[in-house]
């Protein structure tokens, strides 16, 4: 991490290639979605790495915007505090990771991304859960929102979306199918399920941290 604010808070600025390991996370959520992506909050790009071509992302630092742009990837930079400067439906997918605990204003945030969703489309975002991230929380001091599982709900339907499309659950562990796959020993479906099958059992799943999936 370079010099500046940020140089105690997460690692905003570790620029890492489209590799095999991360990979089954765009897959997990987005392999077998049509359209394009915003991706919200996207620091510099290593998630758009994995699709740039499909991939849109919006950060309020300036700094990432433009190691994306480096990177050859599009990336837009805004202050996500204010809005999302994009028309209504301007997007089939948005990806939304651990971003919303560092805004001022989380319904605010949650019913922009409602808005900018195309019908049918899909928003994953991602947030540590207070309920049990609460001793590390603010040990991050970019870190000003904490929200739950059951906050993250309640969000989501004051934006509109409604109840019986929400889905909010706890993150996923890192269980070493990433690099299985990345080394071709498993296919990503392979790697994939063995992922589902320890998320249920238990050593998937990592309680910190709350996922909510919804479709408008």
């Amino acid at each position: 991490m370079g010099k500046g604010k940020y140089r105690f808070a997460e690692l905003h600025y570790r620029v890492a290639g489209a590799g095999k390991r991360t990979e089954l996370h765009y897959l997990r959520y987005f392999g077998k979605r049509d359209g394009n992506i915003l991706d919200a909050g996207c620091s510099v790009g290593n998630f758009i790495a994995h699709s740039p071509g499909r991939i849109t992302g919006i950060d309020s630092d300036s700094r990432g915007v433009a190691e994306c742009r480096k990177r050859g990837f599009k990336a837009e930079e805004a202050d996500l505090n204010r809005g999302i400067p994009c028309a209504d439906g301007s997007f089939d997918n948005i990806h939304c990771w651990h971003v919303i605990e560092h805004l001022e204003d989380p319904l605010s945030f949650i019913s922009e991304l409602y808005r900018v969703l195309r019908k049918g489309g899909l928003l994953v975002l991602a947030t540590p859960d207070f309920s049990s991230a609460y001793r590390r929380f603010y040990d991050d001091p970019t870190h000003i929102s904490p929200m739950t599982r059951e906050s993250l709900r309640r969000g989501a339907l004051n934006a509109g979306f409604l109840q019986e499309k929400i889905s909010v659950s706890s993150q996923r562990r890192p269980v070493g199918m990433g690099r299985l796959y990345a080394r071709g020993l498993i296919p990503a479906s392979a790697a994939l399920l063995i992922e589902d099958i320890l998320y249920a059992a238990g050593p998937g799943r990592m309680r910190s941290g709350a996922v909510l999936e919804a479709l408008k």
